[in-house]
């Protein structure tokens, strides 16, 4: 098994006060990269997640969330873990350790995973087990949290592959009552959904959160398309319409994005939603990247199409939930910020 080295041996230290774990269980868990495990049957009402800095009570109908104690200290030794030219928190180094705990020479390497502290209590209002709330409405629940705040959220114990972003990717602003009034409205409507709808809806959820840790642009783009590909098969499951190559309520050429698009109301310059489709195209079927090779500088229109089809997907998340705003009208071909607050509530 591997330890961690320093200099990441003060953050698990900080971690083991967090847990408040005896020094039993610092043994059990020392050289095993571990600091907490779960029990994942246990019955219960609650869990922990993280990392979010947003100090206020949130109410969604089926529960609550609310800080932890001490939530400004847990504030203060997360950003002290933030890079801070990028935003990000990166995994610790670890190594192999000898029989008496030294360092294996040779061994020592970043890590590929790593756990952040959590931040918040969520508390619903009829138990199950822990596994079970975490594969269903608790995963919804914080990845739709994760989408609204442009961060990633993870459940107390479990693990984020890659960095970790503390600064938000969602170009939005919203009411305090906007945060409650969304989730109320997005957890009602997964239960209205199938089994499949609902498992699909929060794997599109996760992997839309879990886009920022990838640093190349084409790697962005794919996840992104990816993630808009889940998104029509969704609104075809929930519908019943489905997009076809061609003609179109007798328009040619009328893509899946234009597709999309038209349905939800969202507004899309055409020369656009092709250049982006002739880009997953190249990418997915001749390894091209903008006309080039994937890891090696391309035009800049390349760049901001990753970005445009982001904040598209972005659209389309409230739109499937059915919650309305003026923020679904935006143009998400352009730089801004934009209200996300609900019309007509």
């Amino acid at each position: 098994m591997s330890a961690r080295a320093n200099p990441s041996t003060a953050r698990l230290i900080k971690l083991y006060d967090l847990y408040r774990l005896t020094e039993e269980q610092i043994k059990v868990v020392e050289g095993k990269q571990n600091v907490y495990y779960p029990d994942e049957q246990e019955i219960t009402q609650k869990d922990c997640f993280g990392f979010l800095d947003y100090n206020h009570r949130i109410d969604f109908g089926d529960g609550y969330i609310a800080p932890l104690d001490g939530f400004s200290g847990v504030v203060k030794q997360t950003y002290s873990l933030k890079n801070i030219e990028d935003g990000f928190i990166y995994p610790p180094l670890v190594y192999q350790p000898e029989e008496k705990g030294k360092e294996t020479e040779g061994t020592r390497r970043a890590d590929w995973k790593q756990q952040v502290y959590p931040s918040h209590m969520v508390t619903f209002d009829r138990p199950e087990t822990r596994i079970s709330l975490r594969r269903g409405k608790g995963a919804f629940l914080i990845h739709l949290i994760g989408y609204l705040f442009g961060v990633r959220l993870q459940f107390e114990g479990w693990w984020f592959d890659g960095r970790v972003h503390l600064n938000r990717s969602h170009s939005i602003t919203f009411q305090e009552d906007t945060v409650s009034d969304f989730l109320k409205w997005g957890l009602r409507k997964w239960h209205t959904l199938a089994l499949g709808e609902r498992r699909l809806f929060t794997n599109i959820l996760f992997m839309h959160d879990r886009i920022p840790m990838y640093q190349w642009d084409w790697e962005r783009f794919a996840v992104e398309y990816m993630v808009f590909d889940g998104l029509c098969k969704l609104y075809e499951s929930m519908t019943n319409k489905r997009h076809k190559n061609g003609k179109h309520k007798g328009k040619d050429d009328f893509n899946s994005i234009d597709f999309m698009c038209t349905e939800l109301g969202i507004p899309f310059d055409h020369a656009i939603t092709e250049e982006i489709v002739d880009l997953r195209n190249q990418l997915f079927h001749e390894t091209l990247w903008s006309n080039g090779q994937p890891c090696t500088a391309v035009p800049g229109s390349a760049f901001y199409r990753a970005l445009n089809i982001r904040r598209l997907n972005q659209r389309l998340i409230p739109c499937l939930l059915d919650y309305r705003s003026n923020y679904t009208k935006t143009n998400w071909c352009t730089l801004g910020t934009w209200e996300f607050d609900r019309y007509n509530r």
